[in-house]
C-alpha cells in the first residue's frame, strides 16, 4: 500500500498513493481544526474537553456531543476515502478520549518541515553545505505556506509561531550557504 501524505501547512489534504483528499471533503472548519489537532497530537490520546475546546473555543454548540460525532464520523469517512483500510487508519473514541491512529510510515508536512530544520542546521555545522542548502528549501517551502489561516484558537497561533521561526531559520541557513559561497545577493535576497 502506498504511504500515506498528510498536509496541514497551507490547503490541508491526505494523499495515499494516487488518491487525494483536500480540505473541501473534509467537514467544514471545525473538520479541518479536528484533523489538523488530532493529527498534531496523534502520539497520545486528546481528551474530549480537550478537543472541543480547540475546536469551538469557549463557544461550544448546544449540541455538543452530536455536532462532535458528526465531525468525527465525517473524517472516518475521509480516511477511508483516501483508501486507507480501517485497522492502518482511524479514529477511536475510548472513555473521553479520542486519538488518531494513522500508518506508522505516515509523512507529515509540519513534522517533516522540522526534521529538515534541524538536519539542516546539523549539516551547515558538519560543512556540507550542499545538505544545508537542500534541506533549508524544504523547511523555507514548508513554513512559508499559512497554517490554518481562518482558526484563532491559541494552539493554532502558537503552530505559527513556531512555524515562523521555522522560516527564519531556514532563511538563515539558506543565507550562509550563499554567504558561503560568495553569493552575496541572493544571501541577503
Amino acid at each position: 500500500m502506498a504511504s500515506l501524505r498528510i498536509y496541514l501547512a497551507g490547503r490541508v489534504s491526505l494523499e495515499c498513493g494516487a488518491q487525494t483528499i483536500d480540505e473541501r471533503h473534509l467537514p467544514g472548519r471545525q473538520g479541518r481544526l479536528a484533523f489538523a489537532f488530532l493529527t498534531l497530537n496523534r502520539h497520545r490520546p486528546t481528551g474530549r474537553d480537550e478537543l472541543v475546546s480547540a475546536l469551538w473555543g469557549d463557544s461550544p454548540p448546544g449540541e455538543i456531543e452530536s455536532a462532535l460525532s458528526a465531525i468525527l464520523s465525517k473524517l472516518r469517512s475521509a480516511l477511508k476515502k483516501a483508501g486507507l483500510p480501517g485497522d492502518d487508519a482511524g479514529i477511536d473514541v475510548r472513555l473521553g478520549a479520542i486519538e488518531l491512529r494513522l500508518p506508522a510510515d505516515t509523512w507529515i508536512d509540519l513534522e517533516e518541515a522540522g526534521n529538515a530544520l534541524d538536519q539542516a542546521e546539523g549539516a551547515l555545522r558538519a560543512g556540507d553545505t550542499a545538505r544545508a542548502w537542500s534541506l533549508a528549501n524544504v523547511v523555507v517551502s514548508i513554513a512559508r505556506r499559512p497554517f490554518l489561516g481562518e482558526a484563532e484558537s491559541p494552539w493554532s497561533q502558537d503552530r505559527r509561531t513556531l512555524l515562523r521561526k521555522q522560516l527564519a531559520r531556514g532563511l538563515l541557513c539558506l543565507s550562509t550557504v550563499s554567504a558561503g559561497n560568495g553569493e552575496s545577493s541572493l544571501a541577503v535576497q
